[in-house]
């Protein structure tokens, strides 16, 4: 029989690591809220490009279209790694483990073994693009150094003759950034960034923000036309982004 308590141990020791926020014990309110919200993204990006893991949490309809997973509350945070309370269902267990780079939590406990497994799931993590790194490996060594990305400012006068964007564009130009391509945009998001595109799709499934919905066997696209965005940021009352002023 696992144990389950070092698991979930390893398990905020890898987080501690990969998210760069301190150890999930120490978090407070809005910390965790951050992490939630952030996991919630990686998951969802997760289960778009693998079919077999959206299958493992019934995500995937008759269409062939894949459903959106929904995070836990902050107390299963909480019980998880501060009380100590729980260890958690296999499904909990399998999610905390996939943000980590592993197919689940059999995987990962069969890949145990200190600062290599580490080293091994940041580089899964990088590669899959599944969240913006802090962190990277060096010459096959286990050395952590910060990774540095410098982003594109966006052209305005560009944008101001699109009449169409996906949501990650959105998110990026929001700030100001130009938006990279579709495998690269995982990569280069800023928490802020992910904030904002993860806020996006939270007004298109409130129904506040029209989206078109384009789907295929590995999940859907959504479009925002810019008259559909208008009129949410106007019955929202938002702040205008720049690139709209154009």
């Amino acid at each position: 029989m696992a144990d389950w308590r070092s698991y979930w141990e390893d398990i905020a020791t890898d987080i501690e690591d990969v998210y760069d926020q301190g150890h999930p014990s120490s978090w407070k309110n809005q910390e965790i809220i951050g992490f939630i919200s952030h996991l919630e993204s990686v998951i969802n990006d997760i289960f778009s490009s693998d079919l077999e893991k959206a299958e493992m949490f019934q995500l995937v309809g008759k269409d062939g279209g894949i459903g959106y997973w929904t995070a836990f509350d902050q107390s299963t945070i909480t019980r998880l790694f501060r009380y100590k309370s729980t260890t958690g269902n296999r499904r909990t267990r399998d999610i905390f483990a996939m943000y980590l780079g592993f197919s689940s939590c059999d995987d990962y406990l069969r890949q145990r073994g200190g600062m290599e497994r580490l080293s091994t799931a940041t580089k899964n993590l990088i590669s899959k693009n599944l969240l913006t790194p802090n962190k990277s490996t060096v010459n096959d060594q286990n050395i952590l150094i910060p990774l540095t990305i410098t982003l594109q400012d966006a052209d305005f006068r560009k944008q101001a003759i699109r009449d169409e964007w996906m949501i990650y564009e959105l998110a990026f130009l929001w700030h100001g950034k130009e938006p990279p391509t579709i495998q690269q945009h995982f990569l280069l998001m800023t928490k802020e960034i992910e904030a904002t595109k993860i806020e996006l799709h939270r007004l298109v499934d409130q129904g506040h923000l029209r989206a078109k919905e384009y789907r295929n066997p590995l999940g859907v696209t959504r479009f925002i036309t810019r008259d559909n965005l208008e009129e949410c940021i106007n019955k929202q009352e938002l702040e205008r982004p720049e690139f709209l002023k154009m």
